[in-house]
């Protein structure tokens, strides 16, 4: 077995954090890391002029430098778990700096944060040094599943590794503004249903249906950023019929609907 350094962090600060109606925190920025996992409650929190919605289950990730702002905007309190901390360690800092604002979070990471905190407010031996370890384990799996993620698209046009299941990436990708079906799906590839359903998901680590929907997404975001079509029209051309269920399957995404994704985005350009 090699030997492995554990990437040394300055913790400075683990919280179980509750914010009552009304309660705001101004924008600011600092030069350190703040993670916030969100346990109860409702807000909307600011990064750079973009806003996203606060809901359970949702880390935001702040990067040093980077102005953020939060408030409650619920009548029942918001709980959160918060990390404030810095790494030594060049690669990891890189790394972190290029994770996204917002991430989905997991009971099993809402554990990690829960066993940092406790580590940090009950003194016994070691503490410190168990506390900086779960903190390192939520940073490795946050990167391991946005690694994951970027990495989907690529397993699956390799050619090397999907026995030709880049031509079902293609034919999605052509036909992305139509109805699609598994059953669609599996015969263009001449696939057993069930089969063709195990292997894309052992390949993906999606469903079919998750896969197409995760496309359907990245490129209306695409088409918010960079086109005048209006969001109906990219919503229709993305294979929705209805414009409330799209904004809401983007809103579940991205944690923020189009029209502020759009008119955020419009503004920091």
């Amino acid at each position: 077995m090699h030997k492995t350094n554990i990437c040394k962090i300055t913790t400075y600060w683990v919280e179980k954090c509750i914010y009552p109606e009304n309660n705001a925190i101004n924008p600011h920025v600092h030069d350190f890391f703040h993670c916030l996992c969100v346990l109860e409650g409702k807000g909307k929190i600011t990064s750079d002029k973009m806003v996203y919605d606060m809901n359970k289950n949702s880390i935001f990730f702040v990067k040093p430098n980077e102005q953020h702002g939060f408030e409650n905007i619920s009548k029942h309190n918001l709980i959160t778990y918060e990390i404030k901390f810095d790494t030594q360690h060049e690669d990891l800092k890189y790394k972190l700096i290029n994770l996204p604002f917002h991430i989905n979070s997991s009971d099993y990471i809402n554990n990690l944060f829960s066993m940092a905190y406790d580590e940090a407010k009950i003194k016994r031996p070691y503490n410190t040094e168990m506390m900086n370890a779960y903190i390192v384990q939520i940073l490795y799996t946050l990167l391991r599943t946005e690694n994951h993620s970027n990495q989907v698209i690529e397993n699956l046009d390799n050619p090397n590794k999907t026995d030709g299941f880049n031509k079902v990436v293609q034919y999605i990708d052509r036909n992305i503004s139509k109805d699609l079906s598994l059953e669609q799906l599996s015969e263009y590839v001449h696939l057993e249903k069930v089969y063709f359903l195990k292997k894309f998901t052992k390949l993906t680590g999606l469903t079919p249906m998750k896969y197409i929907k995760t496309m359907r997404m990245k490129k209306a975001k695409t088409l918010l950023q960079f086109s005048d079509m209006s969001i109906t029209m990219i919503a229709e051309s993305v294979g929705f019929k209805n414009i409330q269920y799209f904004s809401r399957v983007f809103t579940e995404y991205y944690n923020v609907n189009p029209s502020l994704y759009r008119s955020s985005f419009y503004k920091k350009k």
